[in-house]
């Protein structure tokens, strides 16, 4: 059941309008890539229009409108995927998210079945998201971020037919303890984490 959560998410698809405004740059609808402050501001993200023709831009980050800057010419919307997704047990999660480098979920895998009134199979399950960012943001924009973070992440549950059933942000900055690079609780050292609750429904065909 668990493997099923992990491939809804990593099945959907969300559609974006984007708005040419000359010059190889576009105005888009934020989603959480924006959301993310990635060590590189450079980086390059890999995009779909609404028509399958794949294009590479770069995007302003956590700013509502996003803008994107592309040599392409994305027609009418673009398709953005959900992040990467990753099942561990709860004994490999301090390793796991030391790991992470890119906005990564991870859902634990020590969790319980059940079957609801309606003989659909059930299952709660505690995730966390992890967001590596290389600098600490001021309150205000920390608090805008991550309202621009919880949101996209529930539209993206959603589009899987999963529930949020609780979330709690968790931001872990410091200075470079230790030879992995590592603070509290095994977090990267300078990280944003979405901790959840989520709950899921196995549909009978």
């Amino acid at each position: 059941m668990l493997y099923e959560a992990a491939e809804r998410i990593r099945q959907v698809r969300l559609r974006r309008s984007v708005n040419p405004l000359g010059g190889g740059l576009y105005e888009v609808c934020p989603h959480w890539w924006s959301w993310w402050l990635p060590d590189n501001p450079n980086i390059v993200w890999n995009f779909w229009d609404y028509n399958g023709n794949a294009f590479t831009a770069t995007s302003t980050y956590g700013t509502d409108p996003v803008f994107l800057t592309t040599t392409a010419a994305p027609q009418n919307y673009i398709i953005i995927p959900a992040f990467p997704v990753s099942i561990v047990h709860i004994s490999e999660l301090d390793t796991a998210v030391k790991e992470a480098y890119i906005p990564t979920l991870f859902l634990v895998a020590d969790a319980s079945t059940k079957v609801s009134p309606l003989q659909f199979p059930f299952m709660n399950v505690f995730a966390m998201l992890v967001i590596p960012q290389n600098a600490k943001w001021s309150a205000e924009l920390t608090h805008q971020t991550h309202e621009g973070m919880l949101a996209a992440v529930s539209d993206i549950m959603e589009e899987a037919m999963i529930e949020v059933t609780d979330a709690t942000w968790v931001s872990q900055y410091g200075t470079n303890r230790g030879l992995l690079r590592t603070g509290d609780a095994g977090l990267p050292i300078e990280s944003n984490v979405l901790s959840m609750n989520l709950a899921f429904y196995l549909y009978k065909n």
